[in-house]
């Protein structure tokens, strides 16, 4: 089964991330997972046994627990993690970078100094 990330939440207090999905006849999930491989909307992924295939290639991604999706449920991951990059198409100055727990920001953005 493949699925199809629609939109992407990363949690700089846990370092996971949550990517809601869609597959098959438009059944919608939230992945909640952690890894080095960042999840972005476009993304296409398929659980396999020996792991888990992000755009055709294994990466390393652990998928915590899959959450029937629901506007809800979305809204209130979105409302309470506190990330500037969530929601956001770039993001290139980060003045929470010291409060992260990301060596790397997945959106790519930079430490703001003072």
């Amino acid at each position: 089964m493949e699925w199809s990330v629609e939109n992407n939440l990363v949690c700089p207090t846990t370092g996971t991330a949550f990517a809601l999905t869609s597959g098959a006849e438009n059944l919608k999930f939230i992945l909640w997972y952690k890894g080095d491989y960042f999840l972005r909307t476009g993304s296409v992924i398929s659980p396999e046994d020996s792991g888990v295939l992000a755009n055709g290639k294994k990466r390393n991604i652990k998928i915590l627990h899959v959450f029937p999706y629901s506007n809800a449920l979305w809204a209130s991951f979105h409302n309470r993690i506190d990330c500037p990059g969530n929601g956001v198409v770039t993001i290139n100055h980060c003045a929470r970078q010291q409060r992260c727990v990301f060596t790397l920001c997945p959106y790519g953005a930079r430490t703001v100094t003072g």
